[in-house]
């Protein structure tokens, strides 16, 4: 009786034990939260809920650009790319964390296709991220007529990694084509693309720097991976957020191509041994809503100490259609964007 008294107390403890595992790794520790409202006066209100953490609040006027909200991702195992399938996805599977935290639903993926039947829809409020390195041979051929054009003319979004944009056509037997004079087609420049296959990296502040600093997208201490990037001297309108390497290609680029129409956002670097600065980058940017429309001379920004829940003010002299709040820095973990302008409509 007496060993069958202790076999008990045992079993106890050791579920008591489990159970304080289940607390310590599946427990939530801390809650954070934000809103954002515009006052009568056109000025914004603002709360943070964290428990001590430094949070940032980005506020602008879009400029007549619809952030892209609904996240489409073109990844086909039948398709060839820069990196293997593998590598894709798990990027993707990192990537689709960064995007949560930052309030951004998971990306719904399409295959090459799906990714033709997209793009021949409107695209204002959408965006497509391309990790493959290589448009599909359903979307692209090297023609201004091809439907990545069209998907632009119509307002769409493309966030860009892992390869040099427009250089390469994908197909089905796993083959890519490469391309010539993809540079003027997309750019109406020759050189707008990093040419160099050497791995580099950017210690320079790019034009548009203090937008990425106010975004925490310049990667802090870490020089910007250019290996792939674009050139911060494109006309139209550009904004070039990232570090710069001597030649003036930039990590992290936000263009209208010159048709000011719909965005395309490349980011420098590869898939393959990033250590987060890419990924992080990507859902940075993607989380703030931000496009080449936003004039960064009229950007109103904030930072400030959040222990329990912080009520605050902006003082607004423009038109403001969006608030981006996020709490962390070099390592945000935690974001959440208010369209305020459709409120105060």
């Amino acid at each position: 009786m007496k060993d069958k008294w202790l076999l008990g107390l045992s079993a106890f403890f050791v579920v008591f034990v489990l159970a304080g595992q289940i607390v310590t790794y599946w427990g939530t520790p801390f809650d954070y939260g934000s809103n954002a409202t515009l006052t009568e006066d056109g000025d914004i209100a603002f709360s943070v809920s964290a428990p001590s953490s430094v949070f940032s609040v980005v506020a602008y006027d879009d400029g007549g650009f619809e952030a892209a909200t609904d996240l489409y991702v073109f990844i086909d195992p039948n398709y060839g790319g820069m990196s293997s399938y593998s590598d894709q996805t798990a990027f993707l599977s990192q990537l689709t964390k960064e995007l949560e935290i930052r309030g951004v639903k998971p990306p719904a993926r399409v295959n090459a296709e799906e990714l033709a039947a997209l793009m021949s829809e409107p695209g204002a409020g959408k965006g497509i991220l391309m990790l493959s390195g290589a448009f599909p041979d359903t979307v692209y051929s090297g023609s201004a007529g091809d439907l990545v054009f069209t998907w632009l003319d119509n307002m769409g979004s493309i966030y860009w990694t892992n390869g040099k944009i427009g250089r390469c056509v994908s197909h089905s037997d796993g083959t890519m084509t490469g391309l010539d004079g993809t540079d003027m087609l997309f750019f109406g420049m020759d050189g707008a693309v990093r040419a160099s296959a050497d791995s580099m990296t950017g210690t320079l502040d790019g034009p548009d720097a203090a937008l990425g600093e106010m975004l925490s997208v310049n990667y802090g201490i870490w020089a910007g991976h250019t290996t792939n990037g674009l050139s911060q001297y494109i006309g139209g309108k550009t904004l070039a957020i990232g570090y710069s390497d001597a030649d003036g290609y930039n990590s992290a680029v936000l263009t209208d191509c010159g048709k000011e129409k719909g965005m395309i956002a490349v980011f420098g670097g590869t898939l393959e041994g990033d250590r987060g600065d890419t990924r992080a980058t990507m859902a940075q940017v993607i989380a703030s809503g931000i496009s080449y429309r936003v004039n960064p001379d009229e950007i109103l920004y904030t930072t400030g100490t959040a222990t329990g829940t912080y009520n605050g003010m902006i003082d607004a002299a423009v038109d403001l259609t969006y608030v981006y709040i996020f709490i962390g820095t070099l390592n945000p973990v935690y974001g959440n964007l208010f369209d305020v302008g459709a409120a105060g409509s």
